[in-house]
């Protein structure tokens, strides 16, 4: 063969080297775990809920509310809620975290809004950007973001403590934006900007932690974990936002199971945001992204969603905005949306969630 005959070859051979080298980078790249990264859409990019899935969990909307002044005259004093972040019932009377306003608010049992609780009733209760709240002994216990605080309130607005967490040192100051109560006392906190949930005595003092303080993946690391809760046996349930996925742990830090994963289908999350159990142990998780409420079984199987106007019509539209803040007390769930309000639903299932 001569060498004339060699270079005709020549763009046929670096044609197969070419495809060679890229082939074999596409199987690295899959052995690096490429295959996960699912599209997201993007904001204003929400997918219709019929392209989610088809499967509509069992929930009945008892009322909704835009939580705007029932009277003109309240009106005129106040605005309505700015970006509600939470929500947490005491004693039957229900108070939405109001976070653009910096303060807290009663409803009526209309929705309504009936009271409003700031640093005019307190002037400790100086919120900044709080994005989560919950009830413990007859009590409301605010995870003060910007400040890095807890903020303990009486029902009546009067700040009953201030704590401040005394926590390992981190690359970042504190900024809880989750919380938790065990039953004895103590709490969790979601602290995202060290990619860590915090576990602390009533005091505020660090008992332990998870997450390995960086952004990082597995069944204990953690990328800007978010909301929180418990179950009835005390197993905490974590909001794994960046990586699209809830880890449930035991009572001493065990981690037990995850679910989820980044994407647009059923069982995936795109901007996965609070959580809540139920009485039977049913998972529910707020997806600001897919307009939704998501549902999983006690396993982390996939049950379904709320979230569309009728449940029985794929073609209806969303229910929601932008779904938040999840509780469930009794047979009721309470969702905030930080657009639409607060929803009210009957899912049929004892037991709450702080």
């Amino acid at each position: 063969m001569g060498w004339k005959q060699r270079a005709k070859r020549a763009p046929l051979v670096v044609a197969v080297l070419a495809l060679l080298i890229i082939g074999g980078w596409v199987v690295w790249q899959l052995g690096q775990g490429g295959e996960q990264e699912a599209p997201i859409p993007s904001p204003g990019e929400e997918r219709p809920l019929e392209q989610v899935t088809t499967r509509v969990f069992s929930a009945d909307l008892a009322w909704s509310s835009p939580l705007a002044w029932k009277d003109a005259e309240d009106q005129a004093t106040a605005e309505s809620a700015s970006l509600p972040a939470d929500v947490a019932v005491v004693g039957g009377r229900v108070f939405v975290l109001d976070t653009s306003n910096g303060r807290i608010l009663e409803l009526a049992p209309d929705g309504s809004v009936a009271r409003i609780l700031d640093s005019r009733v307190d002037e400790r209760m100086a919120l900044k950007g709080a994005m989560a709240m919950t009830a413990y002994t007859g009590k409301l216990y605010v995870a003060n973001s910007g400040a890095g605080t807890v903020v303990v309130v009486d029902p009546s607005g009067r700040v009953d403590q201030v704590i401040t967490p005394q926590v390992e040192a981190a690359e970042r100051a504190v900024r809880p934006v989750g919380i938790a109560i065990t039953a004895s006392g103590q709490f969790f906190l979601s602290d995202p900007d060290n990619n860590r949930v915090l576990k602390l005595d009533g005091n505020g003092q660090q008992i332990a932690s998870i997450g390995t303080g960086k952004r990082d993946s597995g069944e204990y690391g953690l990328n800007a974990p978010g909301g929180l809760t418990l179950d009835s046996q005390g197993n905490l349930y974590v909001v794994d936002m960046l990586n699209y996925a809830v880890k449930k742990y035991s009572p001493d830090g065990q981690f037990l199971l995850s679910m989820g994963e980044a994407g647009d289908t059923e069982g995936t999350f795109s901007r996965p945001k609070a959580v809540a159990v139920d009485g039977q142990g049913n998972i529910y998780v707020s997806d600001g992204l897919l307009v939704a409420v998501e549902v999983f079984n006690p396993d982390g199987t996939y049950a379904g969603f709320i979230g569309r106007q009728d449940p029985a019509d794929k073609e209806s539209p969303p229910l929601f905005q932008a779904p938040h803040g999840l509780k469930i007390v009794g047979d009721k769930l309470y969702v905030i949306d930080r657009f639409a309000g607060l929803f009210q639903f009957q899912v049929g299932s004892a037991g709450s969630s702080s």
